[in-house]
């Protein structure tokens, strides 16, 4: 939240790239999303589980670590 709250308040431009997708089903309507983050230098990994419920797509669990590149 720090890190969301400090980009807000600068205002400034936040480009950002997606790559890596990879989708798994977990079990009947649970799928698992995982993809790489790029913001500039800063790289994560992410992770969120989804569920397909009633016609809607609802996120249960969402987590993003971040990576060191050597």
């Amino acid at each position: 939240m720090k890190t969301l709250a400090q980009r807000a308040a600068a205002g400034a431009e936040d480009p950002w790239a997606t790559s890596d997708f990879h989708c798994r089903a977990l079990a009947p309507s649970v799928f698992l999303l995982t993809y790489t983050l790029r913001q500039g230098q800063r790289v994560t990994r992410r992770t969120t589980l989804w569920q397909r419920r009633a016609q809607r797509w609802r996120i249960l669990f969402h987590q993003g670590t971040l990576v060191e590149e050597s």
